[in-house]
């Protein structure tokens, strides 16, 4: 059964034991009564199915099912250039679940195009006219000027003015030694995201499975100069860089002789010097490499590392020698998102950025990610080093930025992110949450642009001149974009020096 109610801005509706609050909102609330065993009630608005498929993965059964419809805020409220939430909400207020026993609950919000946001919930003051406990989750309504919505209208309201809103049952076990929930990342990483070197063929780069560099691929890997590429933050080389233009990648397997291999490794419950210590183990003894590398995001840490440091993870220093790195938006200078209060911002940006590039398989991404919000909802936020070693205050950028290193090598694409006409709303309203965060610094949704090839406190580490490009707002690349662009798969070529193809020496 459904219980339909209009809200208006300020007001409260109760439908049982749940309530929804709007704060400077008015629509539409359908509260749907969700079937025991926790199966979706029939009226309720369906996820799509890439976040269907991974709920279900994830195990989560929905407890409440909330359908907000029409939602208008009112205009003059935006301020600078892109938006705010003028402190525009809808707050959902449910009965506290028993945490003591390891029971968790989160919400989830898809909007009608495709954006995806994932919430925590606060545990309220008790309050006598609710009688039980409550948890309230608050999902701001973004106001915003930019491209036109699909009705051709221009303004706030029309934007994203339905949404579903699920809220889900979890439960934790006990891992011995570990705060409760502290290895949920971490287990899912080992189960998905586990080290290893991939073999990169013309084909195959989309793919995910069974290719695992035999002892045949070594040898010949150290044959001549191989190309080493490594992905970013919650990712797979098959879910970003398979993005790359199939022209490029086969004008770097002809030039490289076929020499292409992957690094896959985990991100979130791993730091870069991790990932280091686990090459150092498993690079099969005799083999040394010369590579060129193409990273993106935190692999171009992980690559940093590797050349500017590598016995601090126990590998010997001519094991792999490096000659360019082509960095893709790599946060060198952190990223605001490399905070416990702000990963399930990152999560939101990626997961939405991550859908909107055509035929990308999102689904593993919003699976980990899924993995992210019940360890941050379990107050285990602090356990994903792999991704606050992206923090700009923390130990690894201070001695990575402090050291001193051949980086004549090194060159770094950037990005300004600003939406342009035809740009789905999904990516406007994700850039004005970004910009919230980042506040007037430049950005492509995830890391400041002046970042990718600078460092601002002082230290010795730039890319400079013709060994960077950034890419300027009205180019339209953010963070997850770069691999489909046609300037940056030729400047990347250029810069290692391939044209035709020919074989490197």
């Amino acid at each position: 059964m459904s219980h339909t109610t209009d809200i208006k801005p300020d007001e409260e509706v109760k439908y049982g034991k749940l309530s929804v609050r709007s704060i400077g909102v008015s629509g539409k609330v359908e509260v749907h009564d969700t079937t025991p065993f926790g199966l979706r009630a029939a009226g309720a608005r369906q996820f799509s199915e890439s976040l269907d498929s991974a709920l279900a993965e994830a195990e989560m059964k929905v407890l409440h099912e909330i359908d907000l419809k029409g939602l208008t805020t009112s205009a003059g409220h935006a301020t600078g250039r892109r938006a705010v939430t003028g402190g525009r909400a809808v707050a959902v207020s449910v009965p506290v679940v028993n945490e003591a026993t390891g029971l968790f609950q989160v919400a989830v919000v898809e909007d009608e195009l495709g954006a995806v946001t994932f919430h925590v919930g606060e545990r309220d003051r008790p309050r006598v006219d609710r009688g039980v406990p409550t948890t309230t989750f608050t999902f701001p309504q973004h106001q915003s000027e930019g491209p036109t919505s699909p009705a051709g209208k221009r303004g706030v309201g029309s934007w994203l003015a339905n949404k579903a809103v699920k809220i889900f049952l979890f439960k934790v076990a006990e891992v011995a030694g570990k705060k409760l929930g502290e290895a949920i990342v971490e287990h899912w990483e080992a189960k998905h995201h586990r080290h290893r070197f991939r073999r990169v063929g013309l084909a195959d780069i989309k793919n995910d499975v069974e290719l695992d560099c035999n002892e045949a691929d070594w040898w010949k890997l150290a044959e001549g100069r191989s190309l080493l590429f490594i992905h970013g933050t919650n990712s797979r080389t098959n879910l970003g860089l398979g993005s790359l233009k199939a022209e490029t990648i086969s004008s770097l397997h002809n030039a490289y002789g076929e020499r292409l291999f992957a690094f896959d490794h985990p991100t979130l419950s791993a730091t870069p010097l991790d990932n280091l210590r686990w090459i150092a183990a498993n690079l099969p003894q005799g083999v040394n490499l010369e590579v060129d590398i193409i990273c993106h995001s935190r692999g171009g840490l992980v690559a940093r590392a590797l050349h500017e440091c590598p016995e601090a993870a126990g590998l010997a220093a001519g094991r792999i020698k490096i000659g360019k790195v082509v960095m893709v938006a790599t946060p060198n200078d952190g990223t605001v998102y490399a905070d416990p209060d702000h990963a399930l911002a990152f999560l939101d940006v990626l997961v939405t950025a991550e859908k909107m590039i055509p035929d990308n398989p999102v689904t593993p991404i919003i699976a980990s990610s899924l993995a992210v919000l019940k360890q941050v909802a379990c107050g285990a936020a602090n356990g994903l080093v792999g991704l606050m070693s992206m923090n700009r205050e923390g130990e690894f950028l201070a001695t990575l930025n402090g050291g001193v290193a051949d980086r004549t090598g090194y060159r770094a694409l950037g990005a300004d992110f600003e939406p342009v006409p035809g740009t789905g709303i999904a990516t406007v309203l994700k850039d004005s949450a970004a910009d919230l965060l980042f506040g007037s610094d430049a950005n492509d949704l995830v890391v400041p642009t002046e970042g990718s090839f600078k460092v601002g406190d002082g230290s010795a580490f730039e890319i400079s001149g013709e060994n960077h490009h950034r890419f300027a707002p009205a180019a339209g690349v953010n963070h997850s974009t770069f691999w489909t662009d046609n300037l940056a798969n030729t400047t990347m070529l250029d810069w290692l020096d391939i044209e035709g193809g020919g074989p490197l020496v």
